[in-house]
């Protein structure tokens, strides 16, 4: 997992010094509605994320693979009320537990090999999408799909946050989204500070500085990838 995603998120809520853990759960190829790639979300949500020790919040998302994997099992074909309905299940069991809830829309993923990527999977992804956007029962909505879109064509993933097979991000990719959470960060971190006895702009000072620290490795490991010079560390380091 790259530093901008579950780590950078880790350092960003630990920047004061507290104890604060992000819990990456994701499964490579998982659906909310089937099992193959591991067991199906929303029968493994309650062990997995749910049940983490300390949890707070949960960011939820998945769905893209039950869209995509209809190309290849067609009896496992998901309507968009069904996967809506999925979700809208582990919305409910995160709530149900007073947690503070996040949705995130599913990303770009035009240019995708076939037949995981159709025409009706991406009418699909936008009534999806459009749907997540219109949620209430969520603390607040993580609009993926609008960050990492690329302006001349927002149903493909911007070329420069793409890893090369327009489904899955690189390492700029997902900075962008760590980028893109940063309001649901901040909110977080007023809900964690409480407990901590630091002020809400003590916090969020602390995580700005962490930002320029999870970017700094970030593009120091795509550049020693290249075989380039390792860029200056922070101030400090």
């Amino acid at each position: 997992v790259p530093p901008v995603r579950g780590d950078g998120q880790a350092t960003r809520l630990n920047a004061g010094g507290e104890r604060f853990g992000v819990v990456n759960q994701g499964i490579s190829g998982n659906r909310v509605l089937n099992d193959v790639v591991g067991p199906a979300a929303r029968s493994r949500f309650e062990r997995d994320a749910l049940g983490a020790s300390g949890v707070a919040a949960v960011i939820v998302l998945i769905g893209i693979n039950d869209l995509g994997f209809a190309g290849f099992v067609p009896g496992q074909e998901a309507s968009v009320e069904q996967l809506t309905a999925g979700l809208a299940e582990l919305f409910a069991q995160a709530k149900g537990r007073n947690l503070r809830t996040y949705a995130a829309t599913l990303l770009p993923l035009k240019g995708t090999n076939a037949p995981y990527y159709s025409e009706l999977t991406e009418q699909k992804r936008q009534a999806v999408n459009a749907w997540i956007r219109s949620q209430s029962a969520v603390d607040d909505v993580i609009d993926f799909d609008q960050a990492m879109g690329d302006p001349a064509d927002p149903l493909a993933m911007r070329p420069d946050y793409d890893s090369g097979d327009h489904l899955h991000p690189q390492d700029a990719g997902y900075e962008a989204m760590a980028n893109a959470m940063e309001r649901e960060t901040d909110h977080l971190i007023a809900i964690l500070s409480r407990e901590g006895g630091k002020t809400l702009d003590d916090c969020i000072a602390e995580v700005r500085e962490a930002v320029d620290f999870c970017r700094y490795y970030a593009l120091d490991a795509e550049q020693k990838f290249r075989g380039l010079e390792a860029l200056p560390g922070p101030a400090g380091e």
